[in-house]
């Protein structure tokens, strides 16, 4: 069975991985400085390594096969650790410290 592809298929195909390619470039280039906030553990660092690995494996994917399977795997990725990082660095360790002080003032002083 053969399917159709667009002529312009192989030209966008190669603009993604390339945009893959420089996706996991700088995820793997800012990944020592996001990591500060848990040097040891699950920090943004660890968040943006596996970010870019992620990147590879669909650029990989994606010039071996040439399906459309890489494209949703790219997107869908990005958007679920974009989200699952988000979610998990967007709560600094002093955030939740000077809001819960704010709070016990405010019901301290009523």
């Amino acid at each position: 069975m053969t399917t159709s592809r667009h002529p312009l298929e192989p030209a966008v195909r190669l603009a993604v991985v390339l945009c893959l390619g420089v996706d996991a470039w700088v995820h793997l280039r800012v990944a020592p400085d996001m990591q500060v906030a848990a040097p040891g553990g699950l920090g943004g660092g660890t968040l943006f390594r596996v970010q870019a690995a992620a990147a590879v494996l669909a650029a990989v994917l994606l010039l071996v096969t040439g399906s459309r399977v890489p494209y949703a795997v790219a997107e869908g990725l990005g958007v679920v650790l974009a989200g699952v990082g988000l979610a998990l660095t967007s709560r600094r360790p002093g955030e939740g410290r000077a809001t819960s002080q704010g709070a016990g003032s405010r019901v301290a002083g009523s």
